[in-house]
């Protein structure tokens, strides 16, 4: 099943957010009720809780945030860059749209490639500052 990601805007947006300017995160949902493409639907700044603020609760939505992550490893303190990728599927969301998520994600992907971890979430609570920096903490990218 081939997906649209033709929207210029979404690997623009994912050009902002790699680069270490103001842009931090961006969003993007399906472009129309038949879900065969994507287009933008966000982008911002203010880290993960601005991001999170604009999730609805009854839409799919993947998302791109960077996020700076404070590393103490072998007592050795630093920030390090990192990005994490989610698909967000809220318990409100239409049943044939959640289905499409996991046929969707490779396409997705495909541009969204550089991240550290990548979170499916259905609740803020997976996608707190708290549980990112718990699943970084296990990552070794």
């Amino acid at each position: 099943m081939a997906v649209d990601m033709s929207d210029p805007a979404i690997m623009e947006a994912y050009t902002e957010v790699r680069k270490a300017g103001e842009v931090d995160w961006m969003t993007i949902e399906y472009a129309d009720s038949k879900r065969k493409g994507f287009k933008l639907s966000q982008k911002g700044t203010g880290g993960v809780a601005a991001c999170l603020a604009t999730l609805p609760e009854n839409a799919v939505r993947f998302g791109y945030i960077r996020v700076e992550y404070h590393q103490d490893a072998e007592g050795e303190v630093g920030n390090r860059t990192k990005f994490v990728f989610f698909s967000w599927t809220p318990e409100k969301t239409p049943v044939m749209e959640k289905a499409k998520v996991t046929v969707h994600t490779p396409a997705v992907r495909d541009i969204i490639r550089d991240a550290s971890i990548a979170i499916q979430a259905s609740d803020a609570i997976e996608l707190s500052v708290e549980e990112i920096n718990k699943k970084l903490s296990k990552s070794n990218y």
